[in-house]
């Protein structure tokens, strides 16, 4: 599972890029450096316009990002809490593919991945929920990658309403467990573990030139994905597997990006590049119910509820060609 962010993000970058498309002028009465669109936009027949871009930046979590599993019941081994950091700090990469029918709207090809990175991160066991039994730290390593096809039509020049799908894949592998507190006595520094949400939201939003700043904000709610969490623990002769798992449940999303352009200029006849700064703001809260169950030397099974709020920010820069 570990390698999957990678692979991911080398497909996604292929594909294309994140928001800050919809800043560069690419929509029909969408923000660009042009300002308002011309008269007969709408009327004069005129061919597709494309306007590949790639990006790099730099991504990192804005708070803690955390999740908890918190059981209905007697929990596994009686623990009825767990908690778990899932962190990101590292270089962001993206792309993107549109194509504007002047007459008839533009859709975007997207996508972006943060390359997957490394910190320490803790994860505590509580029992009843809010009182803390035990814990240890773990060297993890996190990554990410979403990919979009959103559509986009004026509204009134200068603002245009966006929708589309977009699909969300974060995944943290855990290794090198350590520092061991409280009554934690069952682990070896063989233990593992692996954590990974996919979800799938449709979205709706807005692209806008205010004031010289392009601005796009989008917002979603899961129509479906997966989450899974799962540990494998070796030790005082005791073997662990503890296995957490469902569909995505409750999420909602929200992201709002702003972008400037700093050069621009023809390379030659009709063919026009650009650079830009961009920064974003994604957060996203994720409710699901998970089956955990235990098998090993003991076993056990109690459905537990799941919850992660992760607020992400970004910035960096973008250069596009227009054709």
């Amino acid at each position: 599972m570990r390698s999957i962010s990678a692979a991911l993000c080398a497909i996604t970058i292929i594909v294309g890029a994140a928001m800050p498309v919809f800043a560069q002028g690419m929509l029909p009465g969408g923000p660009g450096p042009f300002g308002f669109l011309p008269a007969c936009y709408f009327s004069c027949p005129k061919p597709a316009t494309a306007k590949p871009s790639l990006g790099a930046g730099y991504v990192w979590a804005s708070r803690k990002t955390d999740f908890t599993l918190t059981a209905d019941g007697p929990g596994l081994g009686g623990i009825t809490e767990r908690r778990v950091e899932s962190d990101l700090s590292s270089v962001y990469l993206s792309g993107t593919v549109p194509v504007i029918m002047r007459n008839m709207g533009g859709m975007v090809l997207s996508g972006a991945c943060a390359i997957p990175s490394r910190s320490d991160m803790k994860a505590d066991d509580l029992n009843p929920p809010g009182t803390y039994v035990s814990g240890r730290r773990w060297s993890g390593r996190t990554g990410w990658a979403i990919a979009d096809m959103l559509f986009a039509y004026a509204i009134r020049p200068g603002l245009s309403g966006v929708t589309g799908y977009r699909w969300d894949y974060w995944q943290t592998g855990y290794n090198d467990p350590r520092d061991p507190s409280g009554t934690f006595l069952e682990g070896t520094a063989t233990d593992t573990a692996d954590f990974y949400m996919e979800t799938w939201m449709p979205l709706v939003g807005l692209a806008g030139n205010f004031s010289g700043m392009r601005m796009a904000g989008m917002v979603g709610v899961a129509s479906g994905g997966t989450v899974k969490y799962q540990e494998v623990r070796n030790g005082g002769g005791v073997e662990r597997f503890d296995v957490f798992s469902g569909d995505a449940g409750k999420a909602y999303f929200f992201e709002l990006t702003g972008e400037l352009t700093v050069a621009s200029g023809f390379i030659r006849e009709g063919v026009e590049a650009e650079l830009t700064i961009f920064g974003k703001y994604n957060s996203l809260k994720q409710q699901a119910d998970l089956k955990g169950r235990r098998t090993g030397t003991a076993t056990a099974q109690d459905t537990f509820d799941f919850e992660i709020k992760r607020d992400l920010m970004v910035a960096g820069a973008e250069a596009s060609v227009t054709f």
